[in-house]
């Protein structure tokens, strides 16, 4: 038993040190996670009408949290002072904040137009989403070795 104490201990020290480590990546992860979960609970009928906004809330999150890993690493290798990780903390969540209200006023597709009942992210707005989650990814690895 003093095996299995010992190893949750050393995960719980992990996960704080981790957190310390990457603050808004993490947050945006659980952010992530909290919306997943509530698309889990809900029946398709249910969510349907908030779809686009659970998929604004998605791509917000995810492009923070990689936006996060990867100026959180840039901030700590190659500047190393307590102002750049906050300074990269904060690019983090505004990189969030602002990709949400930029997909939900501006990502959207007209219904009208697509035939959907809903409306829906563009395919253009995902890419553009999905460029800058792939930049951000590309630049953590090399910031990272």
């Amino acid at each position: 038993m003093n095996v299995f104490k010992r190893a949750v201990s050393q995960i719980q020290k992990g996960a704080v040190k981790s957190f310390q480590t990457f603050p808004a990546a993490i947050a945006n992860a659980l952010a992530f996670s909290l919306v997943t979960i509530v698309r889990i609970h809900l029946d398709w009928p249910e969510q349907e009408s908030y779809n686009f906004l659970f998929n604004c809330l998605h791509w917000a999150f995810a492009l923070g949290a990689i936006l996060s890993l990867a100026a959180i690493t840039a901030a700590k290798s190659r500047i190393g002072d307590k102002k750049s990780f906050m300074t990269a903390n904060v690019v983090g969540v505004l990189a969030a904040a602002s990709a949400f209200l930029l997909l939900y006023a501006f990502g959207g597709t007209d219904p009208e137009f697509t035939g959907i009942r809903y409306k829906t992210i563009s395919i253009i707005a995902a890419s553009r989403v999905g460029v800058l989650m792939l930049i951000s990814f590309l630049t953590f690895i090399v910031m990272a070795g």
